[in-house]
């Protein structure tokens, strides 16, 4: 937790205390530049005060700090749940052809419950962790992202439920499955923007740089996967490109679970923050009980 130390910029102050530079109110937007910081903005009554603290998590609304956390245990609980059970599945479909027993239809089985566990709570998950900031205008572009990873996650949940609906020889699975596939990519590269958006403002700026790294590393492997099942198609099974597809797979595979491992780390750190709020809370709460009895006595 080594980032949480990191102290804000201060903005300048002039002698009596007004605010000497233009600062913009983090709920309305409204320029608080002249404006002393024990005031209220005029437009919309926010105290100079939060505005002068910035964008950092630790003065956001604990309800939907607490909201995003469940949010993301969800998604991270949910992701564990679909490795253990499709490592089963494979581990039966081997078994299956193996023993030549029906242990490959128990796979087909599971794998079908997996993927539907992890589309509903990754849904789910989703969908709470990307709640929408009260009272917060500031940063547009980070909820316009927000509004696209649950665009993005209520379609291709959408896509994959209809996908699993159809038979494997019915004329739409061709094009359902790889277009939520498709979607499913988008969806976590923007998930993953959005999270070194968030991390910047612990700040955690390890967290930043790792779903940095793992965004860039997961495009260049899906970019170079998608074109190699391209220059693959009608090839034989064992020809080099096919090899290099399965290579590309496995690390597709090591990448995801390393985002698991960062959205695991990210929440431990909004844990952090929310029992940073509670400490502050608290001792506030004994201060002015303190002040009360010192003022009643």
């Amino acid at each position: 937790m080594a980032g949480h130390a990191e102290i804000p910029p201060q903005i300048t102050l002039d002698a009596e205390d007004r605010v000497a530079e233009d600062l913009a109110c983090i709920q309305c937007g409204y320029n608080l530049r002249t404006l002393h910081r024990e005031a209220k903005c005029p437009e919309c009554g926010l105290a100079v005060g939060r505005s002068l603290r910035g964008d950092w998590l630790k003065y956001s609304d604990p309800a939907w700090l607490k909201q995003v956390t469940r949010g993301l245990s969800v998604v991270v609980g949910t992701n564990l749940v679909v490795i253990l059970c499709t490592l089963i599945s494979a581990i039966c479909d081997i078994g299956g052809r193996v023993s030549r027993s029906d242990l490959g239809d128990v796979a087909e089985l599971a794998f079908g419950l997996t993927l539907l566990i992890g589309v509903v709570g990754s849904m789910g998950g989703l969908w709470l962790f990307t709640a929408p900031e009260p009272n917060h205008t500031r940063l547009a572009s980070e909820q316009h992202l927000r509004r696209v990873v649950r665009i993005l996650a209520c379609v291709t949940s959408g896509m994959m439920l209809t996908a699993m609906l159809f038979d494997r020889r019915s004329p739409a699975t061709p094009v359902l499955r790889p277009a939520a596939a498709l979607l499913a990519l988008t969806c976590f590269a923007a998930l993953l923007i959005y999270i070194r958006r968030l991390a910047l403002r612990i700040p955690s700026r390890e967290e930043a740089s790792r779903a940095i790294v793992l965004l860039i590393s997961f495009l260049i492997v899906n970019a170079a996967a998608v074109g190699l099942v391209f220059a693959h198609l009608g090839g034989p099974p064992s020809s080099p490109l096919s090899l290099l597809g399965g290579a590309a797979c496995c690390v597709d595979i090591a990448i995801f679970i390393a985002c698991i491992a960062l959205l695991n780390s990210f929440r431990r750190s909004l844990t952090y923050i929310q029992n940073l709020q509670k400490t502050e809370a608290r001792e506030a709460s004994e201060l002015t009980a303190n002040q009360e009895n010192k003022s009643g006595a």
